[in-house]
């Protein structure tokens, strides 16, 4: 697996990636690029210096990033209250007997 040319820029940028996911921010590749364009300035890197599609790739596929956005609601979702929310409704569903046909996740789904 190739990477980029620069080892030392790519490991500023993979190191402001991880930090920047762990603290839930969404990234894109555009973002991505336009902070190698920072960082490569930055550290006086080559003026030349293009983040194009392929750099991107390149970028990615080095430390193995495989999707850079972060789902919003699974971002701020509530675990604790999710558990919760998992204890009372197995105890509803044994309370009013129902069966797997009664049960829908609407979710994703409008109801008519």
């Amino acid at each position: 697996m190739k990477c980029t040319n620069d080892e030392e820029l790519d490991n500023i940028i993979y190191n402001w990636f991880i930090q920047k996911r762990s603290e839930g921010v969404s990234i894109s590749g555009i973002i991505i690029q336009q902070k190698a364009l920072v960082f490569n300035s930055i550290l006086g890197g080559s003026k030349g210096f293009q983040t194009s599609s392929t750099w991107l790739e390149k970028f990615k596929n080095c430390p193995g990033i495989r999707q850079l956005s972060i789902e919003g609601e699974k971002m701020s979702s509530d675990i604790e209250a999710g558990n919760i929310l998992i204890v009372e409704l197995q105890k509803l569903i044994v309370k009013e007997k129902l069966t797997a046909d009664q049960i829908n996740n609407c979710d994703e789904i409008g109801l008519y």
